[in-house]
């Protein structure tokens, strides 16, 4: 004998023992769809993010936003001065590595497009070479 659910079961989809026979969505499960389209942002987000050239970024705009802090010389004492500006030398030369390491990536990226159009006949050997060179 099959299980028979009550009918007082399908009037409400709050309930948590609802049987769904069409599929629909339901308010329960709305959160969980959310929180999966959520955590597939944050991991593109995360990505971009850990590629050299947006550290690049990130670090360049912060070098200018402590460049305009300074021309205020009210906030800082002299020792104060020489730290902040020990620190966005710092800065500046990590910004500075990050793009250095975001141009070398780039050029492997060029180069291996190139080399698959070549491998795939898009191009021919000599177009290869004078495109490298």
């Amino acid at each position: 004998m099959a299980f028979k659910i009550p009918n007082f079961y399908s009037t409400s989809p709050l309930h948590g023992s609802y049987y769904n026979p069409k599929g629909e969505t339901y308010i329960s499960e709305v959160g969980m769809i959310q929180d999966a389209a959520n955590a597939v942002s944050k991991a593109a987000m995360d990505i971009d993010n850990a590629s050299a050239g947006s550290k690049a970024n990130r670090q360049e705009k912060r070098v200018e936003k402590r460049e305009k802090r300074r021309g205020k010389k009210g906030n800082f004492t002299e020792e104060s001065l020489a730290e902040f500006d020990a620190k966005t030398q710092k800065i500046s030369d990590k910004a500075k590595t990050n793009r250095d390491l975001a141009d070398v990536e780039k050029t492997q990226a060029d180069d291996e497009q190139l080399l698959s159009m070549l491998k795939s006949g898009i191009i021919t050997k000599e177009e290869y070479k004078n495109l490298i060179s």
